[in-house]
């Protein structure tokens, strides 16, 4: 975010860090507030491109002196942000896999690459919003990178210009309106999926800063007339960025054409602002309170997720909108304290300092800082997550499991040469190395399966996540509806695991939390009553499919968890969820086979001698 300051620049400054700590806390009226982002890339773009092609103009531009300058203006706040984390984590942090997720995402933010993390880890494991405290920085990694390369771009074309013979001012236009039109193009096409390039990568978001960047090639307005449209377009702009931050909503595939609203609105207040200072679009953005949380947006920005982040984390969590409002008020005041205690030092050291002497070792200081800080909270992270596993919840052995759950060599010595399949989704996935390993003992062949229709082998255990809540639930127990009769034809065995419990919290995480501040291992269970309700047309289904079919045998795990009043995701001391429907792997899923024991071995045997676990 740059540094120079002008009244109405920081008025819409002030208005997209309220919307992004609004849409943040879960405000009524601010489900669109994401778009603030989208207008400090133009606001960046404004004032960082023009002021680089000012210096290229006149011959004074230095590198050294540009990097120095950001690295003074931006670094300090961010570190210390970032150091400070560090401790909160060590208070409120548990599990490893918090862990594993904090250490990675710190560096990243040190090392200014937390948008690549961030998009790497997208899918269908990612975690939650809220469980990763450093998520916002990926932007500030965003502007951290366009400063890097805008500078090598923009003398890019002052000397194309100078070898063509040509006005440098038309090809910096011609050269913004190609990014622009690329990158536009690029971030409609890869925005949504499963990975959501378009929202975090610099290059599909290069188009904001240029909308931005291009305002500086506009002749200035002079004449009534062209007064008259700035104001109007002022005014239109203004309102658009309002709109979309009340009107846009969660869920729908962003930034794609849809950012275009906000950051067309951002472009034209600015070029009402710069055209007529005086119009009234930039006396609406003016007013003192606007200037001054302008002024603070940068550190608001940088503490205020962190703050709601872990108050959620501390509290299992639970969403509570005050608490939230709470945080980000708290957060305003972390803000002005960084900002006297470190932003203003910095920027006066830096106004009396020689920057283009001594930039080089400016810039060099601060990358030295970033590798520091970055292994520092790498490394403590690394030695938690060590720690954590450590911890009898998830480090219970399940070798007696293991023992016990041997089949029989009169049962399974004779299934040599057999192929099985284990059929399922991702709650398949946690039962494949236990399968694996108890098929081998026998010389049967295992295939791992996604689909019940590709699905031809022998026999069959068909583990998917079968809640109806969820369109792939349905999709699941279609399939099964469709394909189980000719699956279970022709003496092929078909043993169906029905759907554990579901949880509003990670069960690891949980029980660890629970543990660590004195709350029963119930604080992690929910009402028997709850579960019944959200299985039972799923469970009906199965119950339906599976009837009368000898060569088919339905398990129901539900007992194994559930007593009549609670379900638990542990047992024994040990956890069985590690998140809100997986199971632990290796002990959920031990668990889980030596309590079906009769139903593996009689679905991976010839003989039928065992007895179906229904519970």
């Amino acid at each position: 975010m740059a540094d120079n300051r002008v009244a109405y620049i920081d008025g819409l400054r002030a208005i997209a860090i309220i919307a992004v700590v609004g849409y943040h806390a879960g405000v009524p009226g601010f489900s669109g507030g994401f778009v603030g982002v989208d207008v400090f890339f133009v606001i960046s773009g404004y004032l960082i491109i023009n002021h680089i092609v000012a210096e290229l103009a006149a011959g004074k531009f230095s590198f050294a002196q540009f990097y120095a300058r950001r690295t003074i203006r931006l670094l300090p706040p961010l570190l210390v942000m970032i150091a400070v984390t560090l401790p909160v984590a060590a208070i409120l942090l548990v599990s490893p896999y918090e862990w594993q997720w904090y250490g990675a995402s710190a560096a990243a933010a040190a090392l200014s690459v937390s948008n690549i993390y961030f998009l790497s880890k997208q899918g269908y494991f990612d975690i939650d919003a809220y469980e990763k405290p450093l998520l916002h920085t990926w932007s500030l990694s965003v502007e951290e990178q366009f400063y890097l390369v805008v500078p090598l771009l923009l003398m890019l074309c002052f000397v194309l210009a100078k070898r063509m013979k040509a006005n440098p001012y038309k090809v910096l236009a011609a050269a913004g309106a190609l990014v622009f039109i690329a990158s536009l193009a690029g971030s409609i096409r890869y925005s949504g999926g499963e990975r959501n390039y378009a929202f975090y990568l610099t290059h599909w978001r290069a188009w904001e800063f240029a909308a931005g960047g291009m305002l500086g090639f506009l002749g200035a307005a002079i004449t009534a007339r062209q007064k008259t449209t700035a104001t109007l377009a002022g005014i239109a702009g203004i309102a658009l960025v309002f709109l979309s931050i009340v009107l846009l909503r969660d869920g729908v595939a962003y930034p794609s054409y849809l950012a275009v609203i906000p950051v067309i609105g951002t472009a034209l207040a600015i070029y009402a602002g710069r055209t007529h200072p005086d119009s009234l679009p930039a006396r609406l953005l003016s007013p003192a309170p606007l200037v001054w949380i302008g002024l603070l947006s940068y550190s608001w920005y940088l503490w205020h997720w962190p703050l709601i982040s872990f108050a959620r984390i501390a509290q299992f969590g639970e969403a509570w909108l005050a608490r939230d409002i709470a945080m980000a008020a708290l957060a305003l005041l972390f803000a002005w304290f960084s900002y006297r205690l470190v932003e203003l030092p910095a920027r006066r050291w830096r106004e009396r300092s020689d920057l283009r002497r001594i930039g080089a070792r400016v810039f060099a200081t601060g990358v030295a800082a970033c590798i520091a800080l970055a292994a520092l909270t790498g490394g403590a992270a690394r030695y938690a997550y060590v720690k954590a596993r450590e911890n009898p919840l998830v480090a219970t052995s399940s070798d007696d499991l293991v023992a016990q759950s041997a089949c029989p060599q009169e049962l399974c010595g004779a299934s040599n040469g057999l192929r099985g399949a284990l059929v399922g989704d991702s709650h398949s996935d946690r039962f494949l190395a236990v399968m694996t390993r108890e098929t081998a003992r026998y010389g049967i062949a295992l295939v791992p399966r996604k689909t019940l229709a590709e699905t031809k082998e022998d026999f069959a255990v068909v583990v998917f996540r079968w809640s109806t809540l969820r369109a792939a639930g349905l999709h699941h127990l279609d399939q099964l509806e469709k394909y189980l009769p000719a699956l279970a034809a022709d003496g092929r065995r078909v043993l169906i695991i029905g759907p554990v419990p579901e949880y509003p919290w990670k069960g690891v995480n949980c029980l660890m939390r629970a543990e660590r501040f004195g709350y029963p291992m119930d604080r992690c269970a929910v009402p028997r009553a709850k579960v019944d309700a959200e299985r039972q047309a799923a469970v009906a289904r199965l119950l339906r499919a599976t009837a009368g079919n000898p060569n088919v045998r339905y398990a129901e795990p539900v007992g194994l968890f559930c007593d009549a009043r609670l379900c638990r995701p542990y047992t024994n001391g040990a956890a069985l969820m590690a998140d809100e429907n997986h199971i632990t792997v290796p002990y959920g899923a031990d668990w889980l086979y030596y309590n079906f024991r009769n139903d593996f071995w009689w679905v991976m045997s010839r003989t039928d001698r065992g007895t179906t676990s229904t519970k």
